[in-house]
């Protein structure tokens, strides 16, 4: 996936990723590819960010939401009963959009804990999905 996003960025896509869990596995390598953002655990306990979705868009006009139990992982892929629900060109996907600029503008950009080059865009806040 990583070499995906790589490749797709190369072809002048962007994406960038929220995240509540900051014990991924293996989002090290990720973090080259997008821009990576963490909301670590609030001072209740809890996470501000546990939904799962992804908007997909191309150019401005065009563009899919995605959303559901479905965590974009192996085990949700190939083991797990999972749901999702794919909308194309809906105007629920403007409340998801919002939602997902008001945590990127608010979370962390992610501290790997090895050596990886961030993005170019990783700061910047006029990225695209």
């Amino acid at each position: 996936m990583v070499n995906e996003f790589t490749a797709a960025r190369t072809r002048g896509c962007q994406a960038r990723v929220v995240t509540g869990d900051g014990s991924m596995s293996g989002a090290n390598p990720f973090v080259r590819a997008v821009s990576f953002r963490l909301c670590a655990e609030t001072e209740a306990g809890g996470r501000p960010v546990h939904e799962q979705f992804m908007i997909v868009r191309q150019g401005g006009a065009q563009s899919m939401l995605c959303a559901g139990s479905y965590r974009l992982m192996y085990r949700a892929l190939r083991q797990n009963d999972e749901s999702i629900l794919a909308l194309r060109d809906h105007l629920v996907a403007v409340p998801y959009r919002q939602r997902f600029d008001c945590l990127h503008g608010e979370c962390k950009p992610w501290k790997p804990t090895s050596d990886v080059v961030p993005p170019a865009d990783a700061d910047d806040e006029e990225d695209a999905d």
